[in-house]
């Protein structure tokens, strides 16, 4: 939760009406507290406050210097109510609901949208209210063709809309069950855009045609409407869509469902990269670095995951244009526009020819905007991750990062990166230099000891915390031999 960017120069505090110790009073009767930021965990500010809501409070705050700082908001009271608001303030991607009407953009007089009558499926998971994407398969006695119809929920914006957007929120945000989702585009135009059964909805079609030695012999691609037919689910698809499942195997080996979905959609995001290359749309990049990483452990799958987390970088780019993990070249994101804005710009611009480098979008914006996003949707899943665990139970994980080295030179506490199967990466501190006096020197020396890459017991306790990385208590286990 330490040092996170706000463009806004506002930080999220804690401070209690009831602190022991005050720091004076302002003219205006004011008491003067000390506030914690979220944003840092060490840092302080003092910050006067006369509010009439008592108790420990959560604030929205501008630093007017390095100590101290001025109220923006109060959140409220430090409770479960306010946890999921607090977390989106942190990650500065909160942002206040917006209704926005479906009015049909003025840009549609200038295309004609045809009306597709195919036997058109979607496979979402169980509960899935925001249906970007849908398929169809058919054959007759010289081609396989597969039908691609990604939702556009361009039918009812603006570009003034997409671009005040573009700098403030990245996607969808998914709370649930904590709270309501925040829907990218609001609760009306996302339901008159997602994909339902038996509704007519504006989509943008592509359609493959394989000929019976199954090479690709001709693309087609096109704005059009739809009715889906079927609205199914991953677990029960293949009892519409069997024939679909063994072509793609054919393609291209695949194991279950959705693999399947996935394959057409990389596709399709592919496919649009390059055939519209000329409206220069953002690429998805990902990079791996040159970071040798030695052999940490026997299993595979953990040693995966720390080759990933170490070393790949993803992000939007108009001047890189390779995808390694992919293998793909001019890759773009353009399959999910209901939930995800890069893919609704893409729709914009190739659905009405516009270059990207025409509007007023700033890349940074939306790559800054979409670390924010996953970090906070890593909270979410700590929350329903936590719920799951036993209190006091033990816990393999598998050395991250160790700052020892670093920190023990400058007094500064010394916290482990540690990565557990069942709660993900977690931050844990094993000394504290404020403790120093009342901790065996043989202890803090054990820490040092701990080798990146390889797995030690942690005893993991929950306790009565706000924050998600503050419902559990990590300590290093004593059946441990270091």
């Amino acid at each position: 939760m330490n040092n996170i960017k706000n463009t806004n120069n506002y930080l999220v505090g804690t401070f209690s009406t009831s602190q022991q110790v005050i720091f004076g009073r302002k003219k205006t009767n004011g008491i003067i507290y000390k506030v914690y930021t979220y944003n840092n965990d060490q840092q302080y500010y003092l910050i006067s406050y006369n509010g009439k809501l008592k108790g420990k409070l959560i604030i929205i705050f501008k630093p007017i210097n390095d100590k101290e700082g001025t109220i923006i908001d109060i959140i409220g009271l430090m409770n479960e109510d306010n946890l999921i608001k607090t977390l989106q303030y942190i990650y500065n991607i909160f942002k206040k609901n917006q209704r926005l009407i479906s009015i049909i953009n003025s840009l549609e007089n200038n295309i004609n949208r045809i009306l597709i009558n195919k036997n058109i499926l979607s496979i979402d998971p169980y509960n899935c209210n925001d249906i970007d994407d849908a398929i169809s398969y058919e054959k007759n006695e010289y081609y396989y063709i597969i039908g691609i119809y990604i939702a556009q929920p361009i039918y009812y914006l603006s570009l003034e809309i997409i671009e005040e957007y573009s700098k403030k929120t990245f996607s969808t945000l998914y709370n649930e069950p904590y709270a309501k989702n925040n829907n990218l585009w609001g609760d009306e135009i996302t339901s008159n855009s997602s994909l339902y059964p038996n509704i007519l909805r504006p989509v943008y079609a592509i359609f493959y045609y394989y000929n019976i030695n199954l090479e690709l012999e001709k693309v087609d691609h096109f704005p059009a409407k739809i009715i889906n037919k079927i609205q199914t689910n991953y677990e029960e698809c293949l009892q519409f869509c069997n024939d679909l499942y063994i072509l793609t195997n054919k393609l291209e080996l695949i194991n279950d469902t959705h693999e399947m979905v996935s394959y057409w959609m990389i596709k399709s995001n592919n496919y649009i990269g390059n055939i519209f290359s000329n409206l220069n749309l953002p690429k998805r990049v990902i990079k791996k670095s040159l970071i040798e990483i030695i052999d940490i452990d026997d299993d595979n799958d953990i040693k995966n995951i720390f080759l990933n987390k170490l070393s790949n970088s993803a992000y939007y780019s108009l001047d890189d244009n390779y995808h390694e993990i992919l293998d793909k070249f001019d890759y773009i994101h353009m399959t999910s526009p209901i939930r995800r804005i890069m893919d609704t710009i893409n729709h914009w611009c190739i659905t009405y020819n516009i270059n990207y480098n025409d509007l007023n979008i700033n890349i940074d914006d939306i790559n800054r905007l979409d670390k924010l996003t996953k970090k906070y949707h890593n909270n979410i899943k700590l929350l329903s991750l936590i719920e799951k665990l036993e209190n006091e139970q033990e816990l393999y994980g598998w050395i991250y990062k160790n700052n020892w080295n670093k920190n023990i030179k400058q007094n500064k506490s010394i916290k482990l990166t540690v990565y557990f199967k069942e709660i993900g990466f977690q931050r844990v501190e094993l000394w504290n230099y404020k403790f120093i006096n009342i901790i065996n020197k043989n202890d803090i020396n054990k820490i040092q000891n701990l080798q990146i890459g390889n797995k030690y017991l942690f005893k993991i306790y929950k306790i009565a915390g706000f924050l998600p990385c503050h419902k559990i208590k990590i300590i290093l286990s004593e059946n441990n031999i270091i």
